[in-house]
């Protein structure tokens, strides 16, 4: 693995049992990973000792216009098996100027490979129920 950006992230978090309050708040997903701390990855490791998910957003703060939708997705962990990726690159939501109806939502998920634009993953959040408070590594290469 080249370190292209001479950064790496490598953080192991204590993150506690939630009950599905909103980010950031007690109880709610735990942001592991960000712009803020580090710019970009070609390299990422997730891996937690108690099953649980992450929510992966793109063009994090974008909108309905312009090709800048922010969207998010969410990937079920198993305890002990890593989550690993290659880079940070995705597409977010395509442009919804036409409207956010039931019709343009689906031509836009069918039509992704011709209306969704290049972007990258902004930041990832962590969320478990188990009852018991999870260790969760995360190694990020840039």
């Amino acid at each position: 693995i080249s370190v292209t950006n001479g950064e790496i992230f490598d953080r192991t978090y204590k993150i506690d049992s939630g009950s599905g309050a909103a980010v950031g708040a007690t109880g709610g997903p735990t942001e592991i990973l960000s712009n803020d701390l580090i710019t970009s990855f070609d390299f990422l490791w997730i891996e937690s000792d108690l099953s649980g998910e992450i929510q992966l957003i793109c063009t994090e703060g974008g909108n309905l216009s312009g090709g800048n939708i922010e969207n998010g997705w969410v990937v079920k962990l198993n305890s002990g098996i890593p989550f690993v990726l290659h880079n940070d690159d995705s597409r977010n939501m395509g442009n919804m100027d036409a409207g956010f109806s039931e019709g343009n939502y689906q031509s836009e998920i069918d039509d992704w490979a011709a209306d969704w634009v290049a972007g990258n993953i902004d930041s990832i959040r962590y969320y478990q129920t188990t009852g018991s408070t999870a260790t969760v590594r995360v190694i990020a290469i840039g």
